[in-house]
């Protein structure tokens, strides 16, 4: 059973975002829509672009799954943000429009500081996550992004719950 284009989309999305702010921890930074997906050497397909080119202003290209790109990328941040792996730091201001900025939360962090065995050599999730973000414009980049997401989710939900027996 294959993994629902919405699921790959959000592993995707997720994945850049925390190589994004694991590279600049602990500053909080701006998650800079149009310029998401051009750190990932996305090619023409795998994010669609109106007329080819990238995004300006209030235009923007939708995912694999359909979802317009700036809609999915906001949701995906509500939820992480709902779920404690990111901390807004300076909301949006409406009178001047300046953006929020994010920094990973303690859970998020520590669970992108593990060095899972799975993972070849010794680095850790988010040294990893940076690496294979700049290829997540390939289905190899995207399937590497998804399992390193997994694993960072994962590792946080066992943190929670316990390993088991």
């Amino acid at each position: 059973m294959s993994t629902p284009q919405n699921i790959q989309d959000f592993n995707t999305v997720t994945g850049l975002i925390f190589s994004h702010l694991y590279s600049r921890f602990p500053e909080a930074a701006e998650i800079e829509v149009h310029r998401l997906f051009t750190w990932a050497n996305f090619e023409q397909g795998d994010v669609v672009y109106p007329d080819g080119e990238m995004p300006m202003d209030d235009v923007y290209p939708t995912m694999a799954s359909g979802a317009p790109v700036d809609v999915f990328v906001r949701s995906s941040i509500g939820w992480l943000r709902d779920e404690g792996f990111l901390t807004e730091y300076e909301p949006v201001d409406p009178q001047t429009n300046h953006q929020p900025r994010y920094r990973l939360s303690a859970k998020a962090f520590t669970a992108l500081s593990m060095t899972p065995t799975s993972l070849e050599g010794s680095q850790t999730l988010g040294a990893r996550m940076g690496e294979v973000a700049k290829e997540a414009g390939t289905e190899a980049g995207r399937s590497a992004i998804g399992e390193l997401v997994g694993l960072t989710i994962g590792a946080t939900a066992r943190g929670f719950i316990g390993s088991g027996p």
